[in-house]
């Protein structure tokens, strides 16, 4: 968009790699990382290097579009977004009957591929500037990760172990969940950049714990 208006505009910053970059790292202790940040059409990935966002790119496919898929091949064919969802948590939680579940089985490893191959021409190409580290953060929402985890987590991907999700329970002591909030991993990973940012010494801003709710 920028270079659309200034052709020859340098972007140097980008704030949500940025916001993961320093968020994520500090909270894992690690100085290297791979983040995949899972949205509704399209997949970012962040690759952090010695404590910094070192590549930035992404893959044209999201939760949205990967469980779209699977309803038109699973079906019925009228089957709504939020239908397809469900059956996909279903799915990963074994609640399904045995032939739905071999079908649900049988889509998913359909529909993965695209994203898998596009997510490999990202890595390749951050691998031309940079080393990609091989631990692999996860970010989107909590249901959806259930089964994304199974999208990312192949031999072909190079994400050969499960990768960290960023869930509540990855936050430790560190973020305070209000009653009756709904969980957001973005937001969570802002609101504790934000007050990291704010501390003159980061290295012990983690270890102050920061009340946290989306009503």
């Amino acid at each position: 968009a920028v270079h659309a208006t200034l052709a020859h505009a340098q972007v140097r910053f980008h704030t949500t790699p940025l916001v993961y970059a320093e968020t994520i790292l500090a909270l894992s202790g690690e100085e290297h990382g791979t983040v995949i940040d899972v949205g509704s059409e399209v997949s970012d990935v962040i690759v952090l290097s010695k404590r910094a966002v070192a590549f930035v790119g992404s893959v044209p496919f999201g939760s949205h579009t990967l469980a779209r898929s699977v309803a038109t091949k699973v079906g019925p064919a009228q089957s709504s977004l939020s239908d397809s969802m469900s059956r996909l948590v279903m799915f990963v939680k074994n609640e399904l009957a045995d032939k739905d579940m071999q079908a649900v089985a049988a889509a998913l490893t359909d529909i993965a591929v695209p994203w898998q191959t596009a997510f490999n021409d990202v890595l390749a190409t951050a691998g031309n500037t940079v080393p990609v580290p091989h631990r692999f953060f996860l970010v989107g929402e909590k249901d959806e990760l259930l089964w994304f985890e199974q999208v990312a987590t192949t031999s072909s991907t190079r994400v050969s172990v499960p990768p960290t999700k960023v869930l509540p329970d990855f936050f430790k002591s560190t973020l305070t969940f209000g009653e009756g909030g709904v969980f957001d991993s973005s937001l969570a990973l802002g609101a504790l950049f934000f007050h990291m940012r704010g501390s003159s010494n980061t290295a012990h801003a983690v270890n102050e714990r920061v009340v946290y709710s989306i009503q």
